[in-house]
């Protein structure tokens, strides 16, 4: 029989897959490594994701190891980041705004603000209008910074600062700048009804669900006659 041959073109690809898998290893130790260390600073703009969208792997590790902000991969992000952090750590955050008041972000709100100061709050409004190349304005966006701290931090205040009313990136980022900054304690804060996160002083008479029920969300007002 005939002994098999191998050409210089099959040594130099198995050559090629060999680097390939060694710098993939290589790349796999050092995420492991960087994964496990602290930081003094995290800055990200997270990713938007809500949790019927996500795999069923990330979603089943969203419920087990982030059971109070499993509903958005962007609360998931502010959670792993505040993990991230050393004591007297800071992250600073491009976030959604629906979790500093859904009912379902209620734990998460409890939880960050008797562990963490929240330094600084931007409201911008909707993504297309915050930045040049946003989301779009399927969603409302937040500037975060949070610190992470060894003492009870309700004694802290969350500033707070909301340029929603400017339709452009320009005008909004004039305004950052020049707009009173509002002040509240978070001990205030967190006795705010469900401990909604805003600095405004909420009416002590309670949530609008606790009067109204409603059978389902916004719809075009001549649904009823066409649908």
């Amino acid at each position: 029989s005939e002994r098999p041959t191998t050409t210089r073109g099959q040594v130099s690809q198995a050559q090629n897959d060999g680097w390939d898998m060694a710098l993939t290893a290589k790349g796999v130790l050092e995420a492991a490594a960087l994964l496990g260390q602290t930081y003094e600073l995290v800055v990200t703009n997270v990713p938007y994701l809500t949790g019927k969208r996500m795999s069923e792997g990330l979603g089943d590790h969203a419920k087990r190891v982030f059971p109070d902000s499993k509903s958005d991969l962007a609360t998931v992000f502010l959670e792993r980041a505040i993990e991230f952090c050393s004591r007297g750590g800071v992250s600073q955050l491009v976030m959604t705004q629906n979790w500093l008041f859904l009912a379902g972000y209620k734990k998460l709100r409890e939880k960050l603000l008797q562990s963490v100061n929240i330094n600084l709050l931007a409201k911008l409004g909707g993504g297309a209008e915050a930045f040049e190349s946003g989301p779009g304005n399927i969603t409302n966006i937040c500037l975060l910074t949070v610190t992470k701290v060894d003492k009870n931090p309700t004694r802290s205040l969350i500033r707070g600062i909301d340029v929603s009313e400017r339709k452009t990136p320009p005008e909004k980022a004039a305004l950052l700048i020049t707009k009173a900054i509002a002040c509240r304690l978070q001990e205030a804060v967190l006795a705010n009804p469900d401990s909604v996160i805003t600095t405004d002083i909420l009416a002590s008479s309670g949530l609008l669900s606790d009067f109204v029920e409603y059978s389902n969300g916004i719809q075009s007002g001549d649904s009823c006659r066409f649908t």
